[in-house]
């Protein structure tokens, strides 16, 4: 009489013992995904924040260029300026002073061309660095791995297993249920 009692308790606790270890591992999958999606939260933020301070960098530098550009047409026009106010008070006139004045033009010219060139190359440094945050951020997303559900076919199998030795034990005679 005992023997049915404990062949039967015992399927029960494989079953419970494959239940309990379906729950654990459906529970760690969850806490690895959760960790996951934190991690992916924070590095889209960390990329957000980046984006924003490279974008007021970038600001900047246009903001630099344009004053830059103001303040040397302002000076070629001084010197202009004053290339004419001295021609013309030593009564110089004619293909030299137009020459003095366009040297000066061209010299505000190549200035300009110059900062246009500094100014297009800051620029492609900040948009490269923000292709390097972009990669980063997904560098740092990939680093956590996403769990997968567990599949309850291990479990189950492990179930019918135990509970199937533990009643197999009533059909054969003479077995013991130690």
């Amino acid at each position: 009489m005992c023997a049915p009692l404990l062949a039967v308790a015992g399927a029960a606790l494989s079953i419970a013992q494959g239940v309990a270890g379906f729950g654990a591992a459906q529970q760690q999958a969850d806490e690895q995904n959760a960790r996951y999606m934190a991690n992916a939260r924070e590095a889209q933020r960390a990329a957000v924040q980046s984006y924003a301070n490279q974008q007021i960098r970038a600001d900047q530098e246009r903001t630099s260029a344009g004053q830059q550009l103001f303040q040397q047409n302002i000076e070629a026009l001084e010197k202009r300026g004053t290339a004419f106010a001295a021609a013309a008070e030593a009564g110089v006139s004619g293909l030299s002073v137009d020459s003095l004045t366009q040297t000066v033009s061209a010299q505000q010219g190549r200035r300009a061309d110059v900062l246009g060139q500094q100014l297009s190359a800051n620029l492609a440094a900040i948009r490269s660095n923000m292709d390097d945050t972009r990669a980063s951020a997904q560098a740092r997303i990939n680093s956590v791995a996403r769990a997968e559900n567990p599949s309850p076919l291990p479990f189950i199998l492990q179930w019918m297993s135990g509970a199937a030795g533990s009643l197999g034990r009533l059909a054969i005679p003479g077995a013991s249920v130690a």
